[in-house]
């Protein structure tokens, strides 16, 4: 397998990371690259799949401005790209007999209103229903995105985090606005830190206190004992190729402390694509998939690499005790995109 180049970041922190490597160079090693096998039935180490900005069912569906037309738009009768993709990660695991650990839930849960709160339908409909628990047994960690912050009336905040409270045999876990999971339980492989990146939104974000008391207790997570792995999920990016582009408040609060306790990646959502990008110096591998079901924005910087496309789709993790492994996979079951990294902080890219 190759190692990609990658660029060195940018002095200041104002000032966006160089691209790692150039078009034409990518261009020119893309040819010489090995296939990256889709996994085999019985892959040994942990898996999990992610997808974010999902909850945009037909029903409650929003197009943003700008967004590129979804092939099933125009036709009443098709499914809503979230149950396309949906369909797709249930397909994956079947026909390669996936034992998957669980799903992170990388926000914007739901679109849209939700009148009733942890007695709305659209937790059957959106979330039970469409990723089931014959497919997807293990836990399902969600977190917070600015679309699950954006209704007055109805408070999807205090129902994502009181769900579970109300359906206690659910697989939803949001037990506080950030948290932290080891997995497995008895000798963990990974620990993850789940956050809530709302630094911004127009009707309502993390206040000061807030952003102060979860900065303090990522540090203290951090300097407790770790499994081999540690990973980061949120919403937003650090760094992205998408419209939104790069998060500078993130990129400022939580940049050195993943830099400084060798956080291995991040993943997030927010821009409607995939990503994967890689900064020399800079310790973190970060992954968007932001394709679960919304739709998909045109990319701002596409040159920018190691790759990002604006498609639909979601991300597969397998973890071991040498390496992780991402994958990124359209709704047709269509491998994308593949990296590993290993505990040396070596990246991998094959397609």
């Amino acid at each position: 397998m190759n190692s990609f180049p990658i660029a060195s970041p940018g002095i200041s922190r104002r000032h966006l990371l160089r691209q790692v490597f150039a078009y034409s160079a990518a261009a020119a090693l893309a040819g010489r690259l090995p296939a990256f096998s889709a996994p085999a039935p019985g892959e040994d180490g942990l898996t999990f799949l992610m997808l974010g900005d999902f909850g945009n069912s037909k029903k409650y569906k929003i197009i943003k401005e700008g967004a590129v037309p979804n092939p099933n738009d125009g036709d009443p009768n098709a499914p809503s790209m979230q149950e396309a993709v949906a369909a797709a990660m249930k397909g994956y695991v079947q026909t390669r007999s996936l034992k998957v650990e669980g799903l992170f839930l990388l926000g914007d849960n739901f679109y849209g209103t939700m009148q009733g709160g942890v007695a709305s339908p659209r937790w059957q409909d959106g979330f039970e229903d469409m990723y089931p628990a014959e497919v997807f047994p293990g836990p399902c960690w969600a977190m917070l995105g600015n679309h699950d912050y954006d209704e007055e009336s109805f408070h999807k905040v205090a129902a994502e985090l009181s769900y579970a409270d109300a359906h206690p045999s659910t697989r939803w876990k949001m037990p506080a606005k950030w948290y932290r999971v080891d997995w497995p339980a008895k000798d963990p492989l990974v620990t993850c830190l789940v956050l809530d990146s709302n630094y911004h939104n127009r009707l309502a974000y993390l206040t000061t206190e807030e952003k102060a008391k979860q900065l303090a207790w990522m540090e203290s997570e951090l300097k407790k004992p770790r499994a081999a792995w540690t990973l980061a999920f949120g919403h937003h990016p650090l760094y992205s190729n998408g419209p939104h582009g790069d998060t500078a408040d993130l990129i400022a609060a939580w940049g050195p402390l993943f830099q400084k306790y060798g956080v291995a990646a991040y993943f997030c959502g927010h821009d409607h694509d995939l990503q994967h990008l890689e900064f020399e110096g800079v310790g973190t591998s970060f992954v968007v998939s932001g394709g679960g079901g919304a739709s998909i924005t045109k990319l701002k910087k596409p040159d920018r690499k190691i790759y990002s496309q604006s498609i639909n789709g979601f991300s597969h993790l397998t973890v071991t005790k040498e390496q992780l492994t991402v994958r990124h996979i359209d709704p047709a079951q269509k491998q994308l995109h593949a990296f590993t990294r290993d505990l040396a902080g070596k990246v991998k890219v094959m397609t």
